[in-house]
């Protein structure tokens, strides 16, 4: 990145001021500086003021005369005292001295210096200073002498003002002058500017030497007054500055062509990527003349591309990346707009319902953002729509209160940005405002390979989802909820075949998400059957299609975790239980597939090894999926069945209470209820076998930690009855 230093020795000047450099140094060097003279180079932060002095310098230095200029930077800003600036100045015109006088004088015109460096550092403020040059030696100075070594003795019958005429003799006989730049006056705080021109004040009349001072000329008039109280700034200026040259404005054309060469050099590596190019170029030629106004504007918003652009080259589109760096520096308004906006394309998902109201209001927000009259307004929204979707390219020209966004967006204008990786893609926003999607993320190539994988290896795709289930976020969670989240997200680009593959997979892999990922409320929200589940995407099959897969995932080895939620939540939407009951047109399934469904799952029950079922993740939800369905007394035969030894019956009440996502596992009277005919005579046969000192030490354990999910579970009834 660029540090904001000025052109430096042999930089390429891009503005063109070469030949206005030239000028000054000629009208520096033509100037009669007997007297001593201070030029102003006037000029708003980051127009380039530094760079055009620096090119007049290197002019003055290449001069072709035996008597060379002599130059100095003098950096008020590194003296670390005021007191100390006029003995830093002196010292510095002392280094250089010698260069332009004879030895003897250069030796007289050195020890001179010293005297007014040493009064000037013992005296301290310059206003005091400026005095003292005008009296003859007294009492008050004669101790600022002895404090600093000098022996007042030498002086005893002078004056500072002799001392300063002596000086001003030597350097009268200069054979070459001496050329002091001052720079970015204006940026000191304000007693510190007044106190370096006091300081030039004192000393510039001095023979042979010019100062030349860069600062913003409004800036600084505010710190005099500040500093001085005084109602005249720029009168303050005049008396110390006796011509002043104002800073030529840079071609728009020029930063702009300097920007994109850049820029270019930067972030387009495809060259016959035409589309993408059309793009990059579109972007500057519509936000380049609004965002950038001096070389500084330039060079900081390449250094934001820098910054945002190298750590993660190709995943980006250049245009859109161009576009935001330049509004982030310039139109923070409109860039923290912009950021909002994405963030909400990236929440809606592939059915678009924006809130009432809000179009409206974002609008309005928009229009705020882009300051200017309605013909910029105007010009910026059309700009805006070629960049962020939902935007109508006419609204500029609408009140403020008509105006609204998230308009006419379509699936297959976000997948297309989502190819690109445009700014207002859901899977890439991010990108452009803190370099990559955070950590557990899945991009969408390692979605789309995913996917491939599932059609043509389908027991490598179970490995690999079986990893991503068991593989942990830090933002908690595991990356198989990540998986299905992005599957979810693509489901408008999948095909029968995607989705058929993809869910054979997750038909036998879901068990393994269950166990490590159960979610903080019980029954994840993915092992649902739901719309806007992963299990939803059967929805945009047609009927023929639907019924394939509904055949193939409700089969002998598909994972009942899954599947006892799809079915669950039709059972509800079907109105077999509960009272969520749903008209015909709004179930997921209709009533030939869920009555298809139901069978299969009942007919894989019926006939699958009980160790098997005990495992269903959520066991107590798979038990009352299974008795909605009708068949509540094959439900509580096969609860019998299980319940028949001692230790057969602690391993179902323990699954039963263990079954949900809670800090400890409990037990409701009210779900032994559906499950057992008498509850006192299970809690009472629990007790003994925890009393029988003939059981083992673990099943007494095993029955103790039942009675304690029993105890608990009556006192979440009483608290939170149904």
């Amino acid at each position: 990145m660029h540090n904001h230093q000025p052109l430096p020795e042999g930089g390429k000047d891009r503005l063109g001021f070469s030949k206005t450099a030239k000028h000054l140094a000629n009208a520096i060097l033509e100037n009669d500086l007997s007297g001593g003279f201070v030029i102003g180079v006037e000029g708003t932060w980051g127009s380039g003021k530094t760079s055009l002095v620096n090119l007049a310098l290197r002019q003055i230095q290449q001069c072709k005369n035996n008597n060379k200029p002599q130059i100095i930077e003098f950096k008020p800003w590194l003296v670390g005292e005021r007191k100390d600036l006029l003995k830093e100045l002196f010292n510095q015109i002392a280094g250089v001295v010698k260069n332009v006088v004879d030895d003897a004088e250069a030796i007289r015109a050195k020890n001179l210096l010293r005297v007014y460096s040493q009064v000037a550092s013992g005296i301290g403020g310059l206003a005091e200073i400026a005095a003292v040059f005008e009296v003859p030696l007294a009492n008050k100075v004669k101790r600022f002498f002895k404090a600093t070594g000098v022996k007042a003795g030498e002086l005893a019958e002078t004056s500072l003002r002799d001392v300063k005429n002596d000086l001003k003799q030597t350097l009268a006989k200069s054979k070459a002058p001496i050329v002091i730049f001052v720079d970015d006056l204006d940026r000191l705080d304000p007693e510190e500017a007044v106190e370096v021109l006091r300081l030039i004040r004192v000393v510039a009349d001095f023979p042979n030497i010019a100062y030349v001072v860069a600062y913003d000329s409004v800036i600084l008039a505010e710190n005099i007054k500040t500093a001085l109280e005084i109602e005249n700034g720029e009168g303050y200026i005049e008396k110390v500055v006796q011509v002043s040259f104002r800073m030529p404005e840079p071609l728009r054309y020029d930063l702009i062509g300097w920007f994109e060469e850049e820029a270019a050099r930067l972030l387009i590596k495809d060259r016959e990527n035409t589309a993408q190019i059309q793009r990059f170029r579109s972007a500057i030629h519509n936000w380049a003349p609004v965002c950038l106004s001096t070389p500084r504007d330039v060079v900081r918003t390449f250094s934001s591309l820098k910054l945002y652009a190298k750590p993660i080259p190709g995943r980006f589109d250049p245009g859109d990346m161009v576009f935001l760096q330049l509004i982030r520096l310039r139109m923070p308004s409109l860039y923290k707009w912009v950021e909002n906006y994405v963030y909400n394309l990236s929440m809606l998902g592939d059915g678009y319902f924006i809130p009432p109201g809000v179009p409206e209001r974002a609008g309005k927000e928009l229009l705020k953002a882009i300051e200017g009259d309605s013909s910029r307004k105007s010009d910026l929204v059309d700009a805006l729509a070629k960049i962020l979707p939902g935007i109508d390219m006419w609204a500029g020209e609408q009140d403020s209160e008509g105006f609204k966004v998230y308009s006419g967006l379509s699936p297959d204008e976000m997948n297309f940005l989502s190819q690109e990786m445009r700014l207002a893609s859901r899977n890439h926003f991010r990108r452009y405002f803190s370099f990559d999607m955070p950590d557990g993320y899945l991009s969408d190539t390692e979605v789309i390979a995913f996917i491939n994988i599932a059609k043509t290896n389908k027991k490598l795709a179970l490995d690999q989802f079986t990893k991503k289930a068991t593989e942990k976020r830090p933002q908690g969670g595991v990356m198989g909820e990540v998986l299905l989240s992005r599957i979810l997200e693509r489901q408008s680009e999948l095909d029968v075949d995607d989705i058929r593959a993809v869910f054979n997979v997750l038909g036998k892999g879901m068990d393994v998400l269950a166990a490590n990922a159960p979610g903080p409320w019980g029954h994840p929200s993915y092992l649902t059957g739901e719309r806007g589940t992963i299990f939803g995407i059967i929805e945009q099959l047609n009927k023929a299609d639907r019924k394939t897969i509904l055949q193939d995932i409700f089969r002998p080895g598909t994972s009942y975790s899954w599947l006892s939620g799809i079915i669950r939540s039709s059972t509800f939407e079907h109105g077999l239980a509960g009272d969520r009951a749903k008209p015909e047109e709004n179930r997921l399934l209709n009533s030939s597939e869920f009555e298809m469904i139901r069978q299969l799952y009942l007919d894989m029950i019926h006939n699958e090894d009980p160790a098997t079922l005990l495992g269903v993740f959520d066991f107590l939800d798979f038990l009352y999926s299974w008795f909605q369905l009708g068949d509540e007394q094959k439900v509580l035969e096969w609860v019998a069945s299980q319940s028949n030894t001692d230790e057969d019956l602690l391993s179902l009440l323990d699954r039963m209470a263990g079954s949900v996502s809670d800090l400890t596992p409990h037990l409701k009277p009210q779900d032994l209820q559906s499950f057992f005919d008498d509850i006192a005579t299970i809690e009472k046969r629990v007790t003994a076998i925890a009393e029988d000192q003939h059981q083992t030490l673990e099943v007494r354990e095993k029955a103790n930690k039942v009675l304690g999910a029993l105890q608990l579970g009556r006192e979440k009834e009483a608290l939170f009855p149904s």
